[in-house]
């Protein structure tokens, strides 16, 4: 039997099932069900959590910007090589709330290593 436990204030009810990680499991996954440059929109009921590794197989400076309901949460560059052959390893995570949506695009020489969500 599941339990839901409720905390109550003045502004609002909150109740353990409604947290992030609550009835909630991991997904990883593969090209093509995510792919960089495409939206996707969380319609669960809960907000869901992502994480994104990428690696940098060449020469060169390549970067990645997350998006999550229009306001871009992430604009970096994952280190530079002037060797090529070189992976360095990078990783996002970020929290995408219910019903919306959110974008994960790459530039310069990345690559997509893994995708996982927690929904």
């Amino acid at each position: 039997r599941r339990h839901t436990r409720c905390l109550s204030d003045w502004s609002s009810d909150v109740c353990s099932s409604d947290l992030v990680g609550v009835g909630q499991s991991y997904t990883a996954y593969t090209s093509p069900t995510r792919v960089a440059g495409t939206t996707y929109t969380n319609s669960t009921n809960k907000p869901i959590f992502v994480i994104v590794s990428f690696g940098m197989n060449f020469a060169g400076t390549p970067t990645c910007t997350i998006t999550v309901g229009g306001v871009v949460i992430h604009n970096g560059t994952m280190g530079s090589s002037t060797t090529g052959g070189i992976n360095i390893p990078y990783s996002v995570s970020f929290i995408v709330p219910v019903g919306v949506s959110y974008l994960v695009t790459v530039g310069g020489v990345t690559t997509v290593k893994s995708w996982a969500e927690l929904s």
